[in-house]
């Protein structure tokens, strides 16, 4: 059974995820792009190699496609076309939703690697190495 991870290989192809902003206006819709290609290239993978994913595998797709949904639609309702940060009164829910998308792509980082900011610089986003395994 192939593995549900992306491979590093994958990774590569899938280029960067977001660099210098913290700005959750910024990251919610980058890191929702990121899972859903993400998604795609492991789902890709499975349909070129002839397995099917299993159920709990396409309970976690499905999951994770209602969390980019729930981005996209946050996105449109309380971002604009300048890149404006979203109001107060909706930071709290833009955070919830951005670590939904981040345990999204930390479940299906590669083996011995996690989503999240580099060690270096808590600005870059992508998949990094665990130093500690």
């Amino acid at each position: 059974m192939e593995t549900f991870n992306l491979l590093l290989d994958e990774v590569d192809s899938l280029g960067a995820c977001s660099t210098a902003t913290l700005r959750s206006v910024d990251l919610l819709p980058r890191f929702a792009n990121y899972l859903s290609i993400a998604l795609d290239t492991v789902e890709v993978r499975f349909e070129n190699s002839g397995e099917a994913l299993q159920p709990f595998q396409e309970k976690y797709v499905s999951d994770c496609r209602h969390f980019i949904a729930d981005a996209v639609e946050f996105h449109e309702t309380h971002g604009d076309d300048y890149g404006t940060e979203y109001p107060m009164e909706f930071q709290e829910e833009a955070q919830s939703i951005i670590q939904d998308l981040i345990d999204g792509l930390t479940h299906i980082a590669p083996e011995n690697h996690y989503f999240g900011s580099h060690p270096g610089d808590g600005a870059d986003f992508g998949f990094w190495e665990c130093e500690d395994w």
